[in-house]
């Protein structure tokens, strides 16, 4: 089974957040997450998995409905390409 991808600004989406404020708390918390990019894309995208793992633990109040949101805004990484 493939794992699941989320972009960035997709995933700011579904937290509720402009891609801006999820950009700052990556930068302020000291995100340890692997990013990446899919050739000819400017698109930076996370593992899903270990998204949901991180936001769970800098965030006091991550809810399960946005894990969810999350979840619904992923795709495999064969299916992510801009």
């Amino acid at each position: 089974m493939d794992r699941l991808y989320i972009k960035h600004d997709d995933a700011a989406a579904a937290l509720g957040w402009q891609p801006n404020e999820l950009r700052i708390l990556r930068r302020l918390m000291d995100c340890p997450l692997a990013q990446r990019r899919v050739s000819g894309s400017k698109a930076l995208q996370f593992e899903v998995g270990p998204l949901i793992e991180w936001l769970g633990l800098v965030l006091p109040r991550f809810s399960p409905v946005r894990e969810q949101r999350i979840l619904e805004a992923a795709r495999p990484a064969t299916a992510l390409t801009s």
